[in-house]
């Protein structure tokens, strides 16, 4: 899925947007261009786009890690800033739930897209926790002051699950309180999981899953990371030049081993 998250600059104007301006350019269009070159894959209801099938720029075919990309208009929105689709991720996975004022909220993962999703959550003035199940050390959690749990578990109002690890799967149900909300973010391999069904059931738990940002969800995650909502510059660990992008692909990969 490399190559999906990406921004440039505008090789020539259109419409309103300038050449040389910041864009970013979803994976996925309006909901508009959507209906009409994906009859059949998708469809549409309650305001939002339910995808039956779904292929996007990345996802899973090539992404756009190159010096040039040709996309259709529908596809690019003037941004002034990178990172605008991991925090449309987040806004996307707080929006169903509605982490409230009150709420006592929990991340699993404290990687980029756990951090961004609770930080939105405590902007929505919820009291916010994380834990990380990966046992290597992670630093964003600090950037940000947010309390990383090590051992101890809570009953939160709403928890999300930004891992897609098999091994959470099991024990997702343990952070929430009888009648709370669990979100799953991170992406679990295409495999039966061992979720505990029986404690859903008994603890009256509501399970959602999250997929695809709309238009609206990048609009916002745009305002909120001009607001300075996010601090973008925290999340960057390394600038690479894009030649050398196939090595850094592969350390990022060596280091996960």
């Amino acid at each position: 899925m490399i190559g999906h998250e990406f921004v440039g600059r505008l090789a020539s104007s259109y419409g309103d947007v300038r050449a040389g301006q910041p864009v970013f350019v979803t994976q996925w269009s309006t909901v508009d261009h959507a209906m009409r070159v994906c009859a059949g894959w998708c469809t549409f209801a309650g305001g939002l786009l339910r995808w039956d099938r779904l292929s996007g720029r990345g996802v899973p075919r090539g992404g756009r890690a190159g010096v040039r990309a040709v996309s259709a208009a529908g596809f690019v929105v003037a941004a002034p800033a990178a990172l605008i689709e991991p925090i449309s991720v987040g806004v996307r996975a707080i929006s169903p739930i509605r982490a409230a004022v009150g709420d006592r909220a929990h991340v699993i993962g404290a990687g980029p897209i756990g951090c961004i999703i609770a930080l939105l959550a405590r902007l929505a003035g919820a009291s916010v926790t994380l834990s990380e199940p990966s046992r290597r050390g992670v630093p964003w959690p600090r950037r940000w002051d947010l309390p990383l749990l090590i051992r101890r578990r809570l009953k939160a109002d709403v928890v999300f699950d930004a891992t897609g690890i098999s091994a959470v799967a099991p024990t997702i149900a343990d952070w929430v309180r009888p009648g709370g909300r669990v979100t799953l973010v991170g992406a679990y391999p295409p495999a039966p999981q061992l979720t505990p069904l029986l404690a859903f059931m008994f603890g009256e738990l509501t399970l959602i899953g999250t997929r695809i940002y709309t238009r609206a969800d990048i609009l916002a995650a745009i305002d909120l990371n001009a607001a300075g909502a996010v601090d973008t510059d925290a999340l960057v660990t390394e600038v690479i030049p894009l030649a050398d992008g196939v090595s850094a692909i592969d350390r990022l990969r060596a280091a996960r081993q």
